[in-house]
């Protein structure tokens, strides 16, 4: 089955490049990070169309990899939507940030996999730590306790658009708290709170809860790339992607 792809490459360059407009044309190894997660989609074969929504679209080979690009300077939620409105009605998309320059197709095409037969509404990938620190020596990632493990959760998801357009406020709110494990738990309830604090939550937990948040069918996907889980967030980040990149041969 062949998806659509919205690439959210907006967000502010802040301490990573001034002189960048956006986020995802923050330059590493001479290529915007949007561009690599171009790269990538292109080589996965169940990629079908690929929209980049960003507030300045700027100019470079890269807008050639992708099917369109929307204009929009909205918050994270505005620019789904507007991306959203190009594709055909009642689809499955996948979402992903421009930041993640070290994604690859095949770390993609093994979470489509196991998210098949895409029948849920919402498919979360999460990555264990050990994942991540196995494969970016010296990462500094979020993450939450559970009673499964330790993890961090995904720069991309699989989704149905409806899930998100009927639930703005809450997803601006879980956007805001990203960041944050406990605030995450706070917008589930206290006692998803307590859980936490006592380590007793679990990945069906969660996603039961989330689901009835939702008014759908939510589900966790444990992912083995840590490329899903890897965000340049930071400058510390874009040194451990530069690193990695340059050893791949940029």
């Amino acid at each position: 089955m062949e998806i659509d792809v919205i690439i959210l490459a907006g967000g502010k360059a802040g301490q990573l490049d001034q002189t960048a407009p956006c986020k995802g044309l923050v330059p590493i190894c001479a290529k915007p990070m949007v561009e690599y997660v171009a790269d990538a989609l292109r080589a996965c074969p169940e990629v079908r169309r690929i929209v980049a929504v960003m507030p300045d679209s700027g100019s470079g080979p890269w807008q050639s990899k992708v099917d369109r690009v929307v204009v929009n300077d909205g918050d994270i939620v505005d620019n789904f939507i507007a991306a959203v409105e190009t594709l055909p009605g009642d689809v499955r998309v996948l979402v992903l940030s421009a930041d993640i320059p070290l994604i690859t197709a095949e770390s993609l095409s093994e979470y489509l996999e196991k998210c098949e037969p895409f029948d849920a509404d919402l498919y979360y990938p999460i990555a264990s730590r050990a994942t991540l620190e196995q494969r970016f020596p010296g990462v500094q990632r979020t993450y939450m306790r559970i009673r499964e493990g330790t993890f961090t959760g995904g720069n991309v998801m699989l989704l149905n658009p409806r899930t998100i357009l009927k639930n703005r406020e809450l997803m601006e709110s879980v956007f805001e708290a990203r960041k944050s494990p406990l605030r995450l738990v706070r917008i589930l309830g206290l006692g998803f709170v307590v859980r936490f604090a006592l380590r007793l939550l679990t990945i069906d937990g969660l996603e039961r809860k989330v689901s009835a948040l939702v008014g759908g069918d939510a589900r966790a996907v444990v992912v083995d790339h840590a490329e899903i889980g890897f965000d340049v967030d930071k400058p510390a980040d874009m040194a451990i992607a530069a690193r990695v990149l340059a050893e791949e041969g940029c």
